[in-house]
């Protein structure tokens, strides 16, 4: 009898994200060997009118509709991810499995489904957030303090973790004890690579520094755009959308920056 995999995410098709390109390739590895219910959280704010979608012969879909909400306020975001993390917990726990794969960033996801997932499950960490707040003042150090202690703990009731990079995995065995612990790095098909490759630059077209991905807190864009400012004669291009695309669009705009392009989220073949 076929085994059966739930995997849970807080990102998945039709969205379009980091987070979905990220999980797409473990489910169409997956699929070749175990049945998989994917279950997931819609995008903010867009719903899926049906909560149960058959993707493929081994591959059932499960949504979770979710509101829109502020993402870069820390706090706002820590108490709807917590609600959202429960309900998809709430969700696998009622569908039959052999082993549960849970994938971040929302942080919840590892305490909650650390302590309220029975049986076999493996934690993808894609993004350690936590670390990420500032600790500066006294309240958030003590919140970010008892978050890395809750974390650590949650961690190691899994029976195995899987990190983006190096330093992850570096911080993980270092900071909180994480013995084991597999580097998958993010990647891109051979099919896209390949066509990508091929694409040719006119040779009219100005010089482009392209970014494509998600625009949040990590990622930090203020410095692409810092960089902008410096070089004029060169164009930026910021492909893609994220929490913190409000705080770098309106100083661009404002300055009348004519070297600097958002796009906002496209398809892949754009």
């Amino acid at each position: 009898m076929m085994k059966t995999i739930n995997f849970l995410t807080s990102h998945f098709l039709p969205e379009i994200s980091p987070c979905t390109n990220r999980v797409l390739p473990f489910i169409m590895e997956l699929q070749q060997h175990y049945k998989v219910n994917v279950i997931s959280l819609t995008e903010k704010g867009v719903f899926q009118e049906q909560d149960h979608v058959v993707y493929s012969d081994r591959v059932d879909i499960y949504y979770v509709n979710q509101e829109d909400f502020n993402g870069k306020n820390f706090f706002v975001r820590g108490w709807c991810e917590l609600i959202y993390t429960l309900k998809l917990i709430k969700l696998s726990n009622a569908l039959k499995s052999d082993a549960v794969v849970v994938t971040s960033p929302y942080m919840f996801m590892i305490p909650i489904a650390g302590f309220g997932i029975r049986g076999k499950k493996v934690l993808d960490n894609r993004d350690l957030v936590w670390e990420y707040l500032d600790d500066k003042s006294v309240v958030k150090s003590i919140i970010k303090q008892t978050l890395k202690l809750v974390m650590k703990f949650s961690m190691k009731t899994f029976d195995h973790v899987m990190v983006t990079n190096d330093f992850e995995a570096k911080l993980l065995s270092d900071i909180y004890g994480i013995e084991g612990v597999d580097i998958v790095s993010n990647g891109i098909a051979t099919e896209r690579y390949n066509k990508l490759s091929l694409l040719e630059r006119k040779d009219d077209a100005p010089f482009t520094v392209t970014y494509v991905g998600n625009v949040g807190l990590a990622q930090n864009l203020q410095v692409f755009v810092d960089a902008a400012k410096e070089l004029p004669d060169v164009q930026f291009l910021i492909i893609g959308d994220g929490v913190d695309m409000p705080s770098i669009r309106e100083p661009v705009e404002r300055n009348g920056a004519g070297n600097v392009e958002f796009t906002g989220k496209v398809e892949r073949e754009e």
